[in-house]
């Protein structure tokens, strides 16, 4: 294998990257760069908790060196719907179209499944304690499992309550204006509930599982292992 010279590292610090990036610069032979050739495509996997800036960075360093595709770091909903993008803020896929120097991919996966799920402020749902918080009538649906089959319990096994949608909302916004950044997680996951959201995105607009020759999930077993 030729040695390799001239490297690109994107998110340089952390508990991996600031590692690897400074024993690379101590043997002097290596150029580290975050771009490198015109025919690569980035891939933007930063932090929920990452500066917006950061991704702009990289964004604007992407444009200048001609990498003709950008993939945002937008794992997670659906990101072309510019309602959604509006409340939730993070999403960078606009800045892209407003450079006009790079194409786009945005990655629609849904929510963290597993990660969200063992988390009550995200989905709700507290295993241990047996409670859930469902929105308005808790009629609302998106593309996930479900715990009760799972667990293999009934609905009166569960302690059950309601929650404005909308106030929900409004609550966690002005938690984020205060610098709670628990806030913040909650107001995304509350946001996909509104009728706005298409938050069931493979039942409205299908996947491209199948094209991408990705394997069919399960999700109670995803479940049961979460």
């Amino acid at each position: 294998m030729d040695t390799l010279n001239y490297i690109a590292n994107v998110a340089l610090v952390g508990n991996v990257g600031s590692f690897v990036t400074s024993s690379l610069l101590k043997t002097g032979k290596h150029t580290i760069t975050a771009i490198t050739r015109i025919d690569n495509a980035l891939i933007i996997t930063l932090s929920g908790h990452t500066l917006k800036e950061t991704e702009m960075q990289l964004i604007n360093v992407a444009g200048e060196a001609g990498v003709p595709w950008i993939f945002p770091n937008e794992w997670s909903l659906d990101t072309i719907n510019e309602a959604l993008v509006k409340d939730i803020f993070v999403f960078q896929f606009k800045a892209i179209q407003d450079l006009g120097k790079s194409s786009f991919i945005s990655i629609i996966t849904g929510f963290w499944y597993q990660y969200s799920l063992v988390i009550p402020v995200t989905f709700g749902i507290d295993f241990n304690k047996r409670a859930v918080t469902f929105f308005n009538k808790g009629e609302i649906k998106i593309s996930k499992s479900s715990a009760i089959r799972v667990t293999d319990t009934k609905e009166s096994n569960w302690n059950i309550v309601h929650e404005s949608l909308k106030e929900g909302y409004e609550i966690e916004i002005k938690e984020i204006g205060e610098g709670k950044m628990s806030g913040f997680a909650k107001m995304i996951f509350t946001r996909v509930f509104y009728p706005d959201s298409y938050r069931d995105f493979e039942a409205g607009k299908g996947t491209a599982n199948e094209l991408l020759g990705l394997e069919k999930e399960d999700l109670d077993v995803t479940t049961r292992e979460a």
